[in-house]
């Protein structure tokens, strides 16, 4: 994933409003408490534009470790095909002996299924994340 985002480090500050600044200090981020379009309903607490305006600080690390996790966990996912690939299975065979297929000729038993499809899943949300990172529909 290529980044157009203002390098990290971030950092919040909390004055009258609240703000994140880049490494050149320049602002990246502000959050002011502004009276909602439902009145004051729409008004965020102190507390909860803190916590905002850490996270959003925190952003440019999330988003590298989300890099990171994703790379490991794709490595992690083939190891564990590799590890629990039955050998030799024609596809009669194996549907004859409850196996599971997996990919091209990648058949694993039924009981390594499930944790298979969570790694499917662990990296589907990490795939969403960076997705909406990078600038597609939420």
């Amino acid at each position: 994933m290529s980044t157009t985002h203002t390098p990290g480090p971030w950092k919040a500050h909390f004055e009258e409003a609240y703000f994140v600044t880049g490494p050149d200090l320049g602002r990246v981020a502000m959050m002011m408490n502004l009276k909602g379009a439902h009145g004051l309903g729409g008004r965020r607490s102190g507390a909860e534009s803190a916590a905002n305006c850490r996270l959003i600080a925190a952003a440019p690390d999330l988003l590298a470790a989300c890099i990171n996790a994703r790379d490991m966990l794709a490595t992690d996912r083939q190891a564990f095909v590799d590890c629990n690939r039955v050998p030799d299975s024609l596809t009669a065979d194996a549907v004859a002996h409850g196996l599971v297929w997996v990919e091209e000729d990648t058949w694993i038993a039924a009981e390594d299924a499930e944790p298979l499809r969570d790694y499917d899943r662990a990296l589907a949300l990490i795939d969403a994340a960076l997705a909406k990172a990078g600038g597609a529909a939420a």
